[in-house]
């Protein structure tokens, strides 16, 4: 039998020690533990979740529910668990094999030179800054940070200040990177910068997940990524090359991370659905519940179909757990990445959810040495292969992203890509304000109103409603009393008299299952003036 390296023995040994261990502990201490986070005793922000899960059908979910549930779930993982890591131990020749034929591959220093484009590129266009501007002037009282941000936003919380300030170093950054003139410098003020500015929308209880353009931009700054396209590549007068490994190591790290955002979105939709995922209705339903959410009627003819339905779920399957296995091989490279395409573009055409900022990358994989191939050629100047540095931050990237994926933990700016891994609710809660106007009834749903949308995106109306849905009945009337001023400005109804109203809807049948009345707009406004 072929020798399995060191970490593929000792991540073995550490899976099956964690797989006992966490067994012995859910054994001794996971009855009690569930009952505390059950009763709200455990931590505020999973408090909050559960209070607002336990609130759409609280007949049914009591602790022995969620006892059973977190039995089959961490069942799934243990299963899972152990799957994955013996899959690897015995495919690893396999493996190895394609690995070395991929490492073999030759990479253009034109095919990093897009690389550098795309990423600044999209880094530029991508972020919507007057919507991050009026999240940055949001009242402190509707700050959450995420994981491991408290210390830091407690001593420089967002402002439009720091906004103007950081947004501006951030495009200063992209700009400069871009164009290629001091390209490293320019790449790291970008990253940095980047952090806190495009951080800023995901300090407000929603984590929107384009954290690979800053994986991107942090491996660009340790990259060979400016010998060509650029001002620093114009300005030498000898034309750079570099040994293949140079430019060959930053295409392996950027496959690395985009394998994990795919394979760990997979995972976790065999844990958290199952079967249906694997030949069921997973796929249909969230297809279901999002044109609910939306507001339209899902398709017919998907709905009509007792084969198309189960086979999305299989097919979205197949195709992110193989991801990375088959983009290493030349000959299926295109074929994959052809059905991602598909893939990424039925979801915005069935379910309006635009991933683009993810497939552009998929270009870097053209023959860009070919197509940009240099005629004059400069005399040439050899640079040894120096990259300490971007082995470290590839390999911190990936590290903390792999344990991000393996404890399904999402921050800012490590954590695992959306999985849509556990079936939808069947119940769902949103807040409306309800107010009448010439045309009759008018019915504001806080989550996803197309007015409110002119104000902020619809990812960042639903972290704000979130906090609504998962604050309890004394925290409510507080973010109430901040939000209810931003809500009205931007629908410009400050002097009109509405109704605040929760509904729980069934999703299968669209009735209202609960209508609760919070109160008058005028109310809170006059508490908000009291205060």
């Amino acid at each position: 039998m072929a020798k399995r390296p060191s970490w593929l023995q000792w991540l073995t040994i550490g899976i099956f020690t964690l797989v006992v261990a966490g067994t012995m502990l859910w054994w001794v201490f996971g009855a009690e533990l569930l009952l505390r986070i059950f009763e709200g005793r455990f931590h505020p922000a999973l408090d909050g979740l559960v209070l607002q899960h336990r609130s759409l059908d609280p007949l049914v979910r009591t602790i022995g529910f969620y006892y059973d549930l977190a039995v089959t779930l961490l069942s799934r993982v243990v299963l899972l668990f152990l799957g994955t890591v013996c899959m690897l131990w015995l495919g690893w020749p396999q493996l190895k094999k394609r690995l070395h034929s991929f490492a073999a591959e030759p990479v253009s220093p034109e095919q990093l030179a897009v690389f550098r484009l795309l990423v600044f590129g999209v880094l530029l266009i991508y972020p919507n800054y007057t919507a991050i501007f009026r999240m940055s002037a949001l009242p402190g009282g509707l700050l959450v940070p995420p994981p491991g941000w408290s210390a830091l936003l407690s001593w420089l919380p967002p402002s439009l200040l720091l906004a103007k300030i950081s947004g501006s170093f951030f495009v200063l950054g992209c700009l400069g990177a871009l164009i290629g003139y001091h390209t490293r410098w320019m790449a790291l003020l970008a990253t940095l910068s980047g952090l806190y500015f495009l951080g800023i929308p995901q300090f407000y209880g929603k984590i929107n997940h384009y954290h690979h353009l800053l994986w991107f931009s942090a491996l660009s700054a340790f990259s060979p990524v400016s010998d060509r396209l650029s001002f620093d590549a114009w300005r030498n007068p000898h034309q750079i090359i570099r040994p293949a490994i140079a430019y060959a190591r930053t295409l392996q790290l950027f496959v690395a991370l985009m394998a994990l955002i795919y394979f760990f979105a997979g995972w976790w939709k065999i844990i958290g659905g199952g079967m249906a995922w694997v030949w069921g209705e997973g796929a249909w339903l969230h297809l279901e519940a999002q044109a609910f959410r939306l507001g339209v009627e899902a398709p017919t003819w998907l709905a009509d179909s007792a084969f198309l339905k189960p086979f999305l779920g299989l097919a979205t399957l197949v195709l992110e757990l193989g991801w990375g296995y088959a983009v290493l091989s030349r000959r299926f490279r295109p074929w994959v990445l052809g059905a991602a395409l598909f893939f990424h573009g039925s979801i915005y055409w069935l379910m309006q959810i635009n991933f683009w900022q993810l497939p552009i990358f998929y270009l870097v994989f053209l023959p860009w040495g070919e197509l940009l191939k240099q005629t004059n050629i400069k005399v040439q100047r050899l640079l040894p292969d120096s990259q300490k540095a971007l082995r470290w931050v590839g390999g911190v990237l990936i590290g903390v992203n792999g344990l991000c994926g393996l404890a399904h933990f999402d921050s800012w700016p490590f954590a695992v890509y959306p999985s849509f891994g556990n079936p939808p609710e069947k119940r769902v809660k949103y807040y409306y304000l309800v107010g009448s106007d010439a045309k009759g009834i008018v019915n504001i749903n806080l989550a996803s109103d197309p007015q409110l949308r002119l104000w902020l995106p619809k990812t960042y109306l639903q972290g704000l409603h979130g906090q609504l849905l998962s604050a309890s009945d004394s925290v409510l009337n507080s973010k109430l009393e901040l939000l209810l001023p931003l809500y009205l400005g931007a629908l410009k109804q400050d002097h009109n008299e509405f109704t605040i109203v929760s509904r729980v809807v069934d999703l299968e049948t669209k009735q209202i299952l609960e209508l609760k009345i919070l109160g008058h707009t005028s109310v809170f406004k006059a508490s908000e003036l009291a205060r």
